[in-house]
């Protein structure tokens, strides 16, 4: 097992007993889901591991990919496929002390806009 491989076993394990999906950054590796996302973003070996966690069952494990991908500026991203987009299970975001509740594929929406909206300021300048 390579490196990243393994890195990505253990992020998909660690997303998938998260409760919520920690959208600030991280400090000192805590959370440990939002650091495996910061830490595997610098990576481009993990990116094809990242797109096929996509598809698991996991609602977390989906979410921290989607971020990690984002944080990568991967292009995937401005075209994520319609069953992730309609997706609905529940997934509860924290950044700072604010909550929120969204169904997966409104996450998926909301990351595919900004994927596609930085793509476009991209090719204008």
């Amino acid at each position: 097992m390579t490196e990243a491989s393994a890195l990505l076993t253990e992020a998909a394990e660690v997303w998938a007993k998260a409760q919520v999906v920690y959208e600030s950054s991280s400090w000192e590796g805590n959370p440990q889901a939002r650091a495996l996302v910061e830490q595997i973003s610098r990576l481009p070996e993990c990116h094809e591991g990242l797109l096929a966690l996509l598809s698991s069952p996991r609602q977390l494990v989906v979410a921290y990919a989607l971020h990690t991908l984002e944080l990568m500026n991967s292009p995937v991203l401005a075209e994520l496929p319609d069953e992730l987009l309609e997706r609905r299970q529940q997934v509860t975001s924290l950044c700072g002390s604010f909550k929120m509740s969204m169904d997966l594929g409104g996450l998926a929406r909301q990351i595919r806009k900004r994927a596609r909206e930085r793509d476009r300021t991209t090719r204008s300048t």
